[in-house]
């Protein structure tokens, strides 16, 4: 489908929430190739059932720590607040392996389901020379009820959705998904760029209590496994049928295909 097939609206003739996201209160983008392309995302998410399954949105669009932190979904929810050493522009936001990460205030067991969460998180660069460095998650006390997509080590990429974790090989760019439609472990599993990877990731367990952080793991409010690699968008939310989760994948990389930025 054209992303941009259906009528758009609002009083700039682009969807009101677009508008929302770039006024001058919160994002202050004015890049008509940014506006555009995010117009021609909401667009598609709209038509193709995905935009109210998605809690945030993060198109880390605008080149600065500013216009990175809000979320498209509803930039009056959720936005991150940046620490330590990062690096913002064009393509998004890099980290280095030992400050620097992204709180989004979003707390599992308050915000998302224990069956039908998902997560994900566009990286742009290839980190699988450092063992355990997480891309985006949280988890409890003595890691427990744990909810991440990150590096293990090598060209191992390990997943858990509010149980245990499931480790599989795959390449270490591209968009990865970890996703629960259900409670049995065969209904827990991890895509990149649309295609499943690997399931049965464990029963669910229970919802983390922590925020979900980015660039690095909320390890029971301790900061833990920053991540040097490069990103261009994160999402979370409910869980995502196989199509949901391949038409998602559409949507995000003809977007970053238009920033410029894909992999």
């Amino acid at each position: 489908m054209n992303l941009a097939s259906i009528a758009i609206r609002g009083s700039s003739g682009l969807q009101i929430e677009v508008e929302t996201f770039i006024s001058a209160s919160y994002a202050n983008i004015t890049d008509n190739g940014i506006i555009t392309d995010l117009n021609n995302l909401v667009v598609y998410l709209k038509n193709n059932g995905l935009w109210t399954l998605n809690k945030a949105i993060y198109p880390l669009v605008g080149g600065n720590a500013t216009s990175h932190s809000f979320n498209l979904k509803d930039p009056t929810l959720y936005q991150i607040t940046w620490s330590g050493d990062l690096t913002h522009d064009a393509n998004g936001v890099t980290g280095n392996v030992s400050s620097g990460y992204g709180n989004t205030g979003i707390v599992p067991s308050t915000v998302l389901s224990l069956n039908s969460t998902h997560i994900s998180c566009y990286k742009r660069v290839d980190n699988s020379g450092m063992n355990v460095r997480c891309d985006i998650g949280c988890n409890d006390a003595s890691n427990t009820n744990i909810l991440n997509v990150k590096v293990w080590g090598g060209t191992q990429y390990t997943v858990a959705i509010n149980g245990s974790e499931s480790t599989t090989n795959t390449s270490m760019t591209g968009w990865f998904t970890g996703n629960r439609t259900g409670s049995s472990s065969s209904a827990s599993n991890c895509y990149r760029n649309g295609t499943l990877v690997t399931n049965y990731m464990g029963a669910s367990a229970a919802r983390s209590g922590q925020a979900i952080t980015l660039l690095a793991r909320n390890n029971a409010g301790s900061i833990t496994e920053y991540s040097p690699s490069s990103y261009a968008f994160f999402t979370i939310g409910d869980g995502l049928t196989g199509t949901q989760v391949g038409n998602l994948y559409t949507a995000i990389q003809a977007f970053q295909t238009g920033r410029g930025r894909q992999v």
